[in-house]
């Protein structure tokens, strides 16, 4: 992060897809890394920021401060409103709502206890319903891709969000008791064609055909970062 090699590839998409005075909504925005780059290159965008993580939040709050355009919201985005149970590690900023997730996390698994919290859920169609338009929309959530997507079948099925960047973790997915191609199978029915964002495959799509061989080089641990434009 400090010397700007942290998520470069997609730093680089972002930029290039996202309009000057546009709009984005950054799912899973930890500790503020990419809606800050955004808040300060773009000042005539508008930045929404979600983070349900109890320890994480007061930093995102921190690092956002004095930034009129960002809006921020200390809850998760689910497939149903009501409140959750939320699992971290005591000294690591991943967190999920996926227990399993958590607890085998690379970063949570040497031997530390896992803290769970309550946290408030509520839907992307309840809470981006007065937006016309999500230029981008970044979904980092550890495992829970699915059910943030299931939260916003309006938003998708009206077309509201042109490009969403999301992270695809296989060995997340199973762990939250999905198929790995399920949030690649759900975003080409809504209408978007999904590319590969980094390594020697960027900017190639990726069909019903790829899907296998992709999750197979991944491995069980590797993810990587996706494109899905309509």
């Amino acid at each position: 992060m400090l010397i700007g090699t942290y998520e470069k590839p997609l730093m680089r998409s972002l930029r290039r897809v996202l309009p000057k005075s546009g709009v984005l909504v950054d799912i899973g925005a930890n500790v503020g890394f990419i809606c800050r780059q955004i808040a300060e290159s773009f000042p005539e965008a508008r930045v929404f920021a979600f983070e349900p993580n109890p320890r994480i939040y007061p930093i995102l709050r921190a690092n956002l401060k004095g930034f009129s355009n960002c809006q921020l919201f200390n809850v998760g985005l689910g497939a149903t409103e009501g409140r959750l149970e939320f699992f971290h590690g005591k000294e690591s900023s991943v967190g999920s709502f996926v227990p399993a997730y958590a607890s085998q996390h690379p970063s949570n698994s040497s031997g530390g206890q896992i803290t769970k919290s309550i946290v408030r859920v509520t839907t992307g169609d309840a809470l981006l319903s007065q937006i016309e338009t999500v230029d981008v929309m970044k979904i980092d959530v550890e495992g829970y891709e699915m059910e943030v997507l299931k939260g916003m079948s309006n938003l998708l099925s009206k077309g509201v969000i042109r490009t969403v960047f999301f992270e695809f973790c296989p060995f997340a997915q199973r762990w939250a008791h999905k198929q790995p191609r399920d949030i690649i199978d759900l975003l080409v029915e809504s209408g978007y064609t999904i590319y590969e964002l980094e390594g020697e495959r960027e900017g190639s799509r990726v069909s019903a055909e790829d899907i296998g061989a992709l999750i197979a080089k991944l491995g069980n641990r590797g993810y990587t970062t996706l494109r899905a434009s309509r």
